[in-house]
């Protein structure tokens, strides 16, 4: 089975304890995992293990408190390399991290209608 971009459960959630600030945490979000993203790319290409390792946590955290599942677990499988300082994987990860942050612009831009 396939992970979901987003939770729905949890976006529904959000949306009745938030109401019409919902919107603002879905751009800020936004606008801070395209940053963190960015961010980790950089920090890969640099092999700057420790802020890819904060980085990628802070990113794990955001996309946790909005249910963005697949982010996640890319986050999860980054801190597991980075933890076991097997680093061959790792820019084929942020690769994909970076492929799946556009899915995940156009599952936040598909709530904002909603």
């Amino acid at each position: 089975m396939e992970t979901q971009i987003i939770d729905r459960q949890t976006v529904e959630h959000l949306e009745k304890l938030l109401g019409d600030n919902f919107q603002v945490l879905v751009s800020t979000f936004e606008e801070d995992a395209i940053i963190k993203v960015s961010s980790a790319r950089r920090y890969c290409d640099s092999q700057h293990w420790t802020e890819l390792s904060k980085t990628i946590h802070s990113l794990k955290g955001a996309c946790l408190n909005i249910g963005a599942n697949q982010m996640v677990s890319l986050c999860l499988k980054i801190e597991a390399i980075l933890r076991d300082e097997n680093f061959t994987a790792l820019d084929a990860i942020v690769d994909q991290l970076e492929t799946h942050l556009i899915d995940l612009k156009v599952a936040l831009h598909e709530i904002k209608v909603i």
